[in-house]
């Protein structure tokens, strides 16, 4: 009678070690027997349970008796089940028996009880993953969030129903154990992981923005690389995990460049460069737990894909990962087949993720939403006319873009190759006769030049595709015969677009060239017109005037009238 009881309350300590589950639900037991499922607040999945009838038994008295195999475990698993138990056991007890495939259900519930397993702890988990092992086929119950009914008196063990959760966002209950003999409630605690992408939004021209801005929007110049940030946060439950990983999945538009390497870092702790190579991997230690990020095949649809994985040393379960933080940082070039405007050029991240702690690897995996940012780039349009408003052809149009320096090692300021300083690109102006206002170019700034094409259609209409907000100055280096130069302007392309979207789109509101432009927001356009004035004729002194030509002229006439009359005389002769 005392092994009885004390089988009977092992049992009750390994049910409530054993009830974490992630649901806001209630499973239902016929008989008028309920288990209550307390869902996490964090958890958005919807569950399906089903149990399995572990031991059967006479319950009297808060007492199981008789104990004999439920129609849950698939006995042919027993020899399977006896050496994962004794694994458990100390075989220099008194008493030790070894379990075998022929004992009874009475002495595999009298080895479990005498394992003296505490609440929650690894071997309580340990024996919940041997039970669900060996189960059969056999289900005591199914249901969903409202219940599973048609269970009587025993010892059960209740899980996700297979499959339930696959590719979605949720992660499988731990298993639960519990004897069934009156209402009970148990807490749900299994989480998934997060996962959001930021693109850090930096204007050329402006040298008061050092630090690195992370948000959801930014806008570029063609050509520029383009700096991103993954962050993932792992699962709450992670050390239910003896292996755990998560997978970034990143599709990115055509107008920006795969990137050529990765940087990651786990809880801090950064990891050897990464090249963008299927195959390619790096690992470390965190935690005492063996990390490996690797470039791995990219789901269909997607750029590129980067599993990052742990596992605990000589299978034992993952400690101290519970969420923590996962980066991943990148370039990629924005290239010319970037949309131009809205819609911009989105790129969006979701992760794989194990999503099963009672499975003996990590192979089952859920999915998260994706995380999506978005980056802009915008194209200038001059229209060249005459005064009058009508088109003028034969003019040239150069921007040039203000840019801002970078500090290298020695604390010296740094700018682009192509860059050059203001007083040099004065210098060059000059000595084509363009000119310049004093004020344009400033001498202890640096500029890069962007040349304006003629459009092939149209050559009075010149563009240029591909640049971002900040200050540009525009210099007429190409005048038309007989027209006077236009004097440069400075002119100050800023955009607004959304920076922490939330729950609202991501777009592109406002967008603005000064005096100079009018900017479309749906087409990305800065459109602007210069007037060329065509050069005055002017008034002179000193000179003969129109008289003398008068003069010749009559003289020439009369000269030809006598050479005729002469000619025609000869020949009468």
């Amino acid at each position: 009678m005392k092994r009885t009881k004390r089988i009977f309350a092992i049992f009750m300590t390994l049910a409530l070690a054993m009830s974490m589950l992630i649901v806001s639900s209630a499973v239902s037991f016929a008989d008028g027997y309920t288990v209550t499922i307390q869902k996490d607040p964090s958890d958005k999945a919807t569950h399906s349970y089903e149990a399995y009838k572990i031991f059967a038994g006479d319950l009297k008295d808060g007492k199981l008796s008789n104990i004999t195999w439920g129609n849950g475990i698939d006995q042919s698993q027993l020899g399977d089940l006896a050496t994962a138990i004794n694994a458990l056991r100390d075989p220099s007890a008194t008493g030790y028996k070894a379990l075998t495939a022929d004992s009874s259900a009475s002495d595999f519930a009298d080895a479990i009880a005498k394992l003296n397993a505490e609440d929650d702890s690894a071997t309580a988990q340990k024996v919940a993953s041997a039970l669900g092992a060996a189960l059969s086929s056999t289900k005591a119950g199914t249901g969903s969030a409202t219940g599973v009914s048609g269970l009587d008196n025993g010892y059960y063990l209740v899980k996700d129903q297979a499959d339930s959760l696959a590719d979605k966002d949720g992660a499988y209950t731990r298993f639960v154990l519990q004897v069934v003999g009156a209402d009970v409630t148990v807490q749900e605690k299994a989480s998934v992981p997060s996962v959001e992408k930021k693109v850090d939004d930096k204007n050329d021209s402006n040298t008061s923005e050092d630090a690195t801005t992370w948000e959801d929007s930014a806008d570029y110049d063609i050509g520029d690389a383009v700096p991103f940030k993954l962050t993932a946060t792992t699962a709450s439950t992670v050390h239910d995990y003896t292996k755990y990983h998560v997978t970034f999945q990143d599709k990115q538009s055509p107008g920006l460049n795969a990137p050529a390497k990765f940087n990651v870092s786990v809880d801090g702790t950064s990891l050897p460069e990464l090249t963008n190579t299927v195959g390619q991997k790096v690992s470390g230690t965190v935690s005492g737990a063996a990390v490996t990020a690797e470039v791995v095949t990219a789901a269909s649809g997607n750029t590129f894909a980067i599993k990052v994985s742990f596992e605990g040393a000589n299978g034992a379960k993952l400690a101290g990962l519970d969420s923590k933080a996962i980066v991943i940082t990148y370039d990629s070039v924005l290239n010319s087949d970037a949309e131009i405007g809205m819609p911009g050029n989105p790129n969006e991240v979701y992760l794989n993720y194990s999503n099963n702690p009672n499975s003996t690897d990590d192979s089952e995996e859920g999915k998260t939403p994706e995380d999506k940012v978005i980056v802009f780039t915008y194209k200038t349009e001059v229209n060249k006319t005459k005064e009058d408003g009508s088109k003028l052809t034969g003019a040239g149009f150069t921007l040039y873009k203000k840019v801002m320096g970078t500090k290298n090692a020695d604390g010296e300021t740094v700018y682009p190759a192509n860059a050059k300083a203001g007083s040099a690109i004065k210098a060059e102006l000059a000595e084509r006769n363009a000119s310049i206002e004093a004020s344009a170019l400033e001498n202890n700034s640096y500029y890069i030049k962007l040349e304006m094409a003629a459009t092939a259609s149209d050559t009075s209409i010149f563009t240029y595709e591909g640049i971002d907000d900040g200050t540009y100055v525009i210099v007429e280096t190409t005048i038309p015969d007989g027209y006077n130069a236009f004097k440069s302007e400075v002119v100050e392309v800023t955009a607004t677009h959304t920076q922490d979207a939330g729950e609202k789109p991501l777009e592109l509101t406002e967008l603005n060239g000064g005096d100079r432009f009018t900017g479309n927001v749906t087409t990305g356009t800065l459109t602007g017109t210069i007037k060329n004035k065509s050069g005055a004729t002017l008034p002179s002194t000193g000179g003969i005037g129109t008289i003398i030509f008068y003069v010749l002229g009559s003289l020439l006439v009369v000269g030809c009238g006598i050479v005729l009359i002469s000619k025609r005389r000869m020949e009468s002769r």
